[in-house]
Parts: C-alpha cells; structure tokens; sequence
C-alpha cells in the first residue's frame, strides 16, 4: 500500500513549522498550504487521508474549506485547529463541515500528535476495506 497524505493549512508559518516538526518521521507524506484555495486545487488532483485546517484564515474559514473538501474528498478525516472556542463555530463545523476532531491553540504536542496518527490510521483501514469490497464485488 502507498502512503498516503495528510495535509496542513493555515495563514499563519509558525504553525505551519511547529506542526511539520510534530509529524516528523511518520508514516504519512505531509502537504502544507498556506492559503485554502491552494489546498483545494491540490486535492482536485492528489488524494489526502487526514485534513488538518485552521478555523480563522483571510479568504475563507475553515467550515467553508471543509465543507467544499467534502465535495473533493469526502472520505478525508478532518481536524480543525482554532484559537477560539466559540461554541457556535464548533457546532457548525461538525454539523455541516463533517469535522471529526477540534483542537484549541496552542494545543497538546502528544494529544495532536496521537490523534493525527488515529485518523491516518483509521482512513488507511477504511481503503484496505473498500478495497476488499470491490474486489469481493467484481
């Protein structure tokens, strides 16, 4: 089995840096991206098992990212990392973003971390599954 991806986006670089250095040596490919419309024109073309997103980006938040990933990739596992703990936010993300998992910045290194690899996990054995399926079906 290929590896696959998990993919960062947030505005802001020192995140992105402190989170490269969390998923170091693991067992996934990591993207960043910097802005939201880049992330998406990506998975147009790549597929990403884990989605990791900031809440407060300039040109769009990220329920709105999520919610067009769903149209992309909708069987991505989506994480979503804000430095606000509004409660409406946090409903709205996981009712109509699809949103699995929230952390609060600046976050647990060890908590993020586990979690990141759950997700990767799970997803690689929802494919193995699907994969099985289809063979089992043609």
């Amino acid at each position: 089995m290929s590896r696959f991806k998990v993919m960062i986006v947030d505005d802001e670089p020192i995140v992105l840096i402190c989170l490269k250095r969390l998923c170091d040596d693991q067992d996934y490919d990591l993207v960043t991206f910097s802005n939201a419309k880049a992330a998406l024109e990506y998975l147009e073309s790549h597929e990403v098992a884990v989605i990791i997103s900031d809440q407060k980006m300039p040109e769009m938040d990220g329920n709105e990212f999520f919610r067009k990933t769903l149209d992309i990739q909708g069987d991505a596992v989506r994480i979503m990392l804000t430095g606000y703990a509004q409660s409406s936010g946090i409903i709205e993300a996981i009712n109509s973003s699809k949103v699995d998992s929230f952390f609060l910045k600046p976050w647990n290194e060890d908590d993020l971390k586990a979690t990141i690899n759950e997700a990767y996990e799970a997803f690689k054995a929802k494919r193995k599954c699907l994969d099985q399926l289809e063979v089992l079906c043609l």
